[in-house]
């Protein structure tokens, strides 16, 4: 099972505080410096291969680590396997853009809308940026 990863410069190890919380799917850790806190998820959501269940409980889980920690301002990173832009309506991009309205959260506006792929094939793949 994969799971997620954030690494940092040696530089700002002071400044990071990990957070201790959710599964081998969700990385989490506060970053404070003198102007501002934030709180940073690495997310790996379950592909299409995976039941539907799979991927609202890693949304919930998320959800639940947000709240516990919303007194900072909120960036997620990550693989979504879902799409805010596609038209076709997958399961996963309804579940997520309910989830993003529910938790007022938005992709920038100049962030690309084209999904990209890098895979060990050649291909290549850009995560989604949620602010």
């Amino acid at each position: 099972m994969a799971g997620t990863a954030m690494l940092w410069s040696n530089k700002i190890t002071e400044k990071i505080t990990v957070l201790n919380e959710g599964s081998h799917r969700i990385s989490a850790v506060t970053l404070s410096d003198d102007i501002l806190d934030f709180n940073l998820y690495c997310v790996y959501m379950p592909c299409q291969n995976y039941s539907m269940d799979l991927f609202e409980s890693t949304l919930d889980e998320l959800g639940e680590i947000m709240t516990k920690y919303s007194n900072s301002t909120t960036i997620i990173l990550g693989d979504m396997n879902a799409s805010v832009n596609r038209s076709k309506g997958y399961r996963q991009d309804k579940a997520l853009k309910s989830f993003l309205n529910e938790k007022h959260l938005s992709v920038p506006k100049d962030y690309p809308r084209r999904a990209y792929v890098l895979h060990h094939g050649g291909g290549n793949n850009l995560p989604r940026l949620i602010i």
